[in-house]
């Protein structure tokens, strides 16, 4: 049961997001920092830009022939918890965070 207002006034599309069932990958990849979103897409195949509003980027891509995403969540606990309802509602369950990640 979705309780979630939409406020986007399109079914479907979520209003922080700006994205839709099918625009992402059960998987998604969580960087904060959404200059980090393009750096990853490049290790995808046919990285597509999907959405792009305010701290929230997303790119689908495939990895080994599976659906992918990226999606940056900005600062803090309160926006990575709309990133994660609004992913979730649009299919995605399985959430990969990368903060703090260095080169060995």
């Amino acid at each position: 049961m979705n309780i979630m207002q939409n406020y986007s006034g399109e079914e479907g599309l979520q209003y922080h997001l700006q994205i839709r069932p099918g625009d992402v990958g059960r998987y998604v990849i969580m960087p904060g920092d959404p200059k980090r979103c393009a750096k990853i897409a490049k290790h995808f195949d046919d990285a597509k830009l999907i959405a792009d509003s305010r701290e929230y980027i997303t790119y689908t891509g495939y990895l080994d022939g599976e659906k992918v995403s990226v999606t940056s969540t900005g600062i803090g606990g309160p926006s990575a918890s709309i990133a994660l309802e609004e992913l979730t509602l649009c299919g995605a369950d399985t959430f990969i965070p990368c903060r703090n990640m260095r080169r060995n």
